[in-house]
């Protein structure tokens, strides 16, 4: 789970004596970024957290899903469950990671977003639809000292959307720390 690998990142930068270090982290990758901000490390400086689903805000359809699988998942055999399994869940399964995919994906960490105590910047794609750019917006709204910086016409694969708006963005924090 997430906790897992924030634990494993923070034995690596502990391991090597870093200090003032910037963490990144794109969608999962900011996820563990974020959480592992929550612990407020001593070696952090400052965090960028790029169209990251620490929020768990699951649209209509899919809390709809969940009520029904978990309605009829005890008279409909695994294999024909699978079928309702989205396309990424089913990549999960097939690469023996879906027990991982379900622990991670719903791991909602609205609590822990207030404990971050360093300088944020949220970067997010005006158009990106998982997670939507409602998510960024609430996470600024928790994370004090956080800046969110929306870039037009970019989904969430920002930096290879618009890479040099991206990147502007990173500089720009940093230079500002």
């Amino acid at each position: 789970g997430i906790p897992e690998y924030a634990n494993w990142v923070s034995t690596f930068i502990n391991k090597d004596k870093m200090e003032d270090v910037v963490l990144i982290g794109h969608s999962f990758g900011g996820k563990i970024a974020s959480y592992l901000s929550s612990k407020n490390p001593i070696w952090l400086r400052a965090l960028i957290l790029v169209a990251t689903p620490a929020l768990y805000r699951p649209g209509l359809f899919v809390r709809s899903k969940i009520v029904v699988l978990k309605i009829v998942k005890r008279i409909i055999p695994n294999s024909i469950r699978e079928i309702f399994y989205s396309a990424e869940l089913k990549e999960a399964k097939k690469l023996g990671m879906e027990k991982i995919l379900r622990k991670v994906v719903p791991f909602d960490q609205t609590s822990l977003l207030s404990k971050i105590r360093f300088a944020t910047i949220l970067i997010w794609g005006e158009n990106d639809d998982y997670p939507p750019l409602s998510v960024g917006k609430e996470m600024n709204s928790l994370i004090p000292n956080s800046k969110l910086k929306v870039i037009e016409d970019a989904g969430h694969q920002i930096n290879i959307e618009k890479p040099l708006l991206f990147y502007e963005g990173i500089k720009n924090f940093i230079e500002s720390l």
